[in-house]
């Protein structure tokens, strides 16, 4: 082989073996790339607010509401429950905020998977702060009026 295809050779073979790796790793076979060197997938942070979908939406928005209420209250102090019935996005799911991360944590363990209205809670903590909670923590002082307590009985 001459000097040329050698060094042409020598400088393709690093990108062949990550083709190789690459297409090794598409098909489901064993693959030279360790699981260390794949980038971690991202987790949620732990946060009072929790996202529940899989919710029935031939029942009642109301209904879910207070029943979501009823049974999350056991877990710690509902500050607000958010079901947009007429968004046809966000059907079926709902945001729940409670009182502390504690008591979202204890409820997300216990609850997820739960058999509700016919169909298994899926529960996750929510990727986004509600504007409850922002407003809290953007000041100290700020105390839960009537206002943004809702009533659920």
């Amino acid at each position: 082989m001459s000097t040329k295809k050698r060094a042409a050779s020598e400088a393709l073979e690093p990108q062949a073996k990550e083709i190789e790796e690459v297409t090794a790793a598409s098909q489901g076979s064993k693959s030279r790339i360790s699981s260390s060197s794949l980038p971690a997938k991202p987790t949620s942070s732990i946060s009072q607010t929790l996202y529940i979908k899989n919710l029935n939406d031939k029942v009642h928005h109301d209904l879910i509401k207070h029943s979501l209420y009823l049974l999350f209250s056991s877990y710690g102090d509902v500050i607000d429950i958010v079901i947009k019935p007429h968004d046809r996005k966000m059907r079926g799911q709902a945001h729940i905020i409670l009182n502390s991360n504690h008591n979202a944590t204890v409820a997300l363990k216990n609850l997820q998977n739960l058999e509700f209205f016919g169909k298994p809670l899926n529960i996750a903590y929510s990727n986004h702060k509600s504007k409850v909670i922002q407003r809290a923590e953007a000041n100290e002082n700020y105390e839960l009026d009537d206002q943004d307590t809702p009533s659920y009985a």
